[in-house]
């Protein structure tokens, strides 16, 4: 194969027990602990401690791990679903213990979209939350990105998965027993944009490698607006970072073609669109690739740019890049050449054929 042309040197847990508890429903009555669970406006009562018979309004009964239908301050008279779950988690010496481990909401309508979903948990006596994850977070904030799930505020410790019109807040580390828990509250409110940090995990689940105090243009379009860059994690792909064709079989062109000088630049933020127009051509390939992933149940990672690249090179060593090599972008340089990224050296931009093989790492933008 021949090298690639440098266009520009000098720019640069294991447990055999069960994971969930379940439990037939008890053949005589338990003891009358209720708790209060607030959805917006509404309210309605399960009862402790997560085992057997969950109490959900007036007497609706369920078995811990399935869902109960209730209507939300955003979703007005339609019911949405929640289920709490736990986890059985080993004990050190002592005997195991079922912790809260994650909440699932699904069946919720556009109307909730835009607006933050938060979660807590309490014991029968104390109005003061408890502690659900990372030692002392009390509070999980989802935010209903139109549809798209996202960790919101204060969300270090916590993973999420998505699916149509449905999300599962997870703790990573749950704190609180489920025995402890006596009530649960979600409620819905106005959104609060989250800031994130370089080297946090991303909405995405993702690296942030980039933050930028001005919201730059991003999404298909470049319509939406995004503050952030995070980068899929080392381990997205059974084979760290994938090698393939920037485009396999087709014609693609980004219109945002380089010559040998650079005089034009790709834009922070303008990778998912120039992925898009790649996809459209080409069969298979890099972008095709970096399009298909769904880290976090997300659909808008897309390959890096030019630009992009190189903030991503000033941040290899937190990406967990596994050393020098050369990463296919989302430019190309005319009708025969992509663009390539050089993990190395000076972190220099170059370009090869559009059949070569070369690695990829799928970016978004948030």
């Amino acid at each position: 194969m021949t090298p690639p042309l440098n266009l520009d040197e000098t720019e640069a847990f294991y447990s055999d027990d069960p994971v969930r508890r379940v439990e037939p429903a008890p053949r005589k009555k338990r003891s009358g602990l209720l708790a209060l669970v607030l959805l917006g406006a509404a309210g309605f009562f399960i009862q402790n401690t997560f085992a057997g018979n969950i109490s959900i309004d007036s007497g609706k009964k369920f078995e811990f791990g399935q869902g109960v239908t209730q209507s939300v301050a955003c979703s007005g008279l339609t019911e949405i679903l929640i289920t709490p779950n736990s986890v059985f988690v080993n004990g050190a010496g002592t005997a195991g213990v079922y912790k809260f481990k994650s909440v699932t909401v699904s069946e919720i309508p556009d109307s909730c979209f835009g607006v933050d979903f938060l979660i807590r948990g309490y014991n029968e006596t104390d109005d003061a939350p408890l502690s659900l994850f990372s030692t002392d977070s009390k509070t999980a904030v989802i935010y209903d990105n139109a549809g798209t799930f996202e960790v919101g505020t204060g969300g270090a410790g916590t993973s999420i998965t998505n699916a149509t019109r449905s999300f599962t807040i997870i703790f990573d580390t749950p704190v609180v027993s489920s025995a402890s828990v006596y009530r649960i509250s979600i409620q819905s409110g106005v959104h609060t944009p989250k800031t994130y940090s370089v080297g946090e995990i991303g909405a995405g689940g993702g690296i942030v490698f980039y933050v930028s105090a001005t919201p730059f243009p991003c999404g298909a379009t470049l319509s939406a607006m995004c503050t952030s860059l995070e980068a899929a994690p080392s381990n997205w792909n059974a084979t760290p970072d994938i090698g393939t064709a920037w485009c396999i079989s087709g014609t693609s062109s980004t219109q945002n073609a380089l010559s040998g000088t650079h005089p034009t630049r790709s834009a922070i933020g303008a990778g998912l669109k120039n992925s898009i127009a790649i996809a459209a051509g080409c069969t298979g390939g890099a972008a095709n690739v970096a399009l298909a992933y769904r880290g976090a149940g997300l659909s808008d990672w897309y390959l890096p740019d030019l630009k992009e690249w190189e903030l991503m090179y000033a941040k290899y060593s937190t990406l967990g890049f596994p050393g020098a090599d050369y990463y296919e972008l989302s430019d190309e340089v005319d009708a025969t050449g992509g663009a390539l990224g050089y993990l190395g050296g000076p972190g220099s931009e170059s370009y090869a054929g559009k059949s070569a093989v070369y690695r990829v790492r799928p970016i978004r933008a948030f």
